[in-house]
């Protein structure tokens, strides 16, 4: 067990208070008082699986899958992704935005996580109505990855039609980062909804 200072131990024991002692465990109580059945909590919870689906579908390389296809047999694939330019072929205006938009959602989430450390730590920085903030936070990035997940297959599907030789069996299809992608912005949706929930606690 570790003490206070000097100042505050004498303090305590001049008025006849028990003088108060920091416990090794101290960072365990504090995770046990959380609420757990708490809309914020709640809402904190699925931001961190959002986010982490984020980064994940942002930083994999397979939003895209060429495939070619003879007799019933896979020849081969082909993944893609959005964050680098490929060899042959940089990235298209709509890959740009794409990109952007999981990004400024990345950072929303990012900034949510931050302020929702500085509330469970209370630290003492002011944040005037911080439910309001995280929920309209939650809101943008929910935003971000909806025009991300209408606008890449609508996109895609146009434009590397032409890149897909029919005759010879190679076809073009969304994969898996993109379903990420979905996760992540399912989850935030999710999250958009506990926002308010929490406002109204």
């Amino acid at each position: 067990m570790q003490t206070l200072t000097e100042d505050t131990h004498s303090k305590c024991e001049a008025e006849g208070a028990q003088p108060p002692v920091y416990s090794q465990n101290s960072h365990i109580k504090m995770a046990l008082d959380i609420d757990w059945r708490s809309w914020r909590t709640r809402f904190s919870i699925v931001v961190i699986f959002g986010t982490l689906f984020t980064l994940i579908a942002l930083f994999t390389g397979g939003w895209g899958e060429f495939k070619a296809e003879i007799g019933g047999q896979t020849i081969y694939t082909i993944h893609q992704g959005i964050l680098i330019d490929r060899h042959d072929v940089s990235r298209f205006a709509f890959e740009n935005w794409c990109v952007t938009a999981m990004f400024f959602s990345l950072f929303c989430e990012m900034a949510i996580l931050i302020i929702v450390g500085l509330i469970y730590t209370e630290s003492k920085v002011k944040i005037n109505k911080r439910e309001l903030a995280l929920m309209v936070l939650a809101g943008v990035a929910t935003f971000l990855l909806f025009t991300v997940v209408v606008i890449y297959p609508a996109k895609a599907n146009s434009i590397y039609k032409d890149y897909v030789i029919a005759g010879n069996g190679v076809t073009y299809s969304v994969s898996y980062s993109y379903g990420l992608a979905v996760v992540a912005l399912i989850l935030m949706l999710v999250s958009s909804i506990f926002g308010y929930l929490m406002m109204r606690e």
